[in-house]
């Protein structure tokens, strides 16, 4: 396996973007607070391979029958996007897919447990567009 993420105390840092490495990024800046988890999926449409997904802790108990299971198994759920946004420049929307991506930092913060990207990217008519998102999952309110 490639190493293509910079670590440090607390930090998990994708510093270029690598869209052949999008679905393992994806399950890496997951957050998730015990009661559901979302995949660090872009907020906006990704037109190329990409897996979108809310998970929630399912307590069906799995019984002797599944021997090498864990007691508990999370699934995900047919529910709202609710990170989705839909971003237009003009009359083009984002698309990293399809625009030309000149910068690209993704990082996970886990002390705080917030993950952070900025992204530069041009779209093809040549407009210019700077994103800063940042996703957080509450601990004290769980629900």
């Amino acid at each position: 396996m490639k190493k293509y993420l910079k670590t440090d105390e607390w930090n998990i840092i994708e510093d270029e973007f690598h869209a052949d490495d999008l679905r393992m990024s994806e399950s890496i800046f997951s957050l998730g607070n015990g009661r559901f988890g979302q995949r660090g999926n872009f907020e906006e449409p990704y037109s190329s391979d990409s897996y979108q997904g809310i998970t929630f802790l399912d307590k069906t108990r799995v019984g002797w029958w599944k021997n090498g299971f864990p007691h508990y198994f999370t699934r995900i759920p047919n529910a709202a996007n609710w990170s989705s946004i839909h971003l237009r420049l003009i009359d083009e929307e984002l698309d990293l897919a399809q625009w030309d991506v000149n910068s690209f930092n993704r990082r996970l913060d886990m002390y705080n447990g917030i993950s952070y990207r900025d992204v530069k990217v041009t779209s093809p008519r040549g407009n210019c567009l700077h994103l800063h998102a940042e996703h957080l999952v509450n601990m004290a309110y769980p629900d």
